[in-house]
């Protein structure tokens, strides 16, 4: 990632400047498709938090979200380690309380409200921003088709709550 690049300008100014002139219905469009994945995505967000140190099922650290982009296969020679690291201050920057607690536990982590920002930043980087995709919503189908051809089979495990059944 160059510094002052087109990607370095969406993190340095977040993701309302890759949304200018989608406004509403491109919001509308964005939830549609967290919403419609959402099983897909927490279990995702469940299973690498649970890989972590402090095994806590509700915040996802620095290893784990690295661990998780380095496994869904989403490093490559244009979105390097950095980048990721990146994206995660940059999904976590409106986090106001963190200035206040300063608790270590959450200094470098995402909450699950954040790794949805996350994955909305690297679908902007990843497809939209390189021209591969021009809508933000099938950006983000894109990458979560992709995460899921890649998923570790426990993840996609805890996606389907009734296995246990079959």
């Amino acid at each position: 990632l160059k510094r002052g690049g087109s990607r370095g300008r969406i993190l340095a100014g977040g993701i309302q400047m890759a949304l200018e002139g989608g406004g509403e219905e491109t919001f509308c469009q964005i939830k549609e498709v967290l919403c419609k994945h959402r099983e897909l995505i927490y279990s995702i967000y469940l299973y690498y938090c649970a890989t972590g140190a402090s095994h806590d099922r509700f915040v996802m650290g620095r290893a784990e979200f690295l661990r998780f982009v380095t496994g869904a296969r989403l490093v490559d020679s244009e979105l390097d380690e950095a980048t990721f690291v990146r994206v995660l201050k940059e999904a976590k920057a409106g986090r106001k309380f963190m200035q206040e607690t300063r608790t270590l536990r959450f200094a470098d982590s995402l909450l699950r409200f954040e790794f949805l920002q996350a994955l909305v930043h690297i679908a902007l980087l990843k497809y939209v921003l390189p021209g591969q995709i021009p809508s933000v919503a099938a950006a983000l189908r894109r990458l979560i088709d992709d995460i899921r051809c890649s998923a570790p089979a426990d993840a996609m495990a805890l996606a389907e709550r009734d296995i246990f059944r079959k």
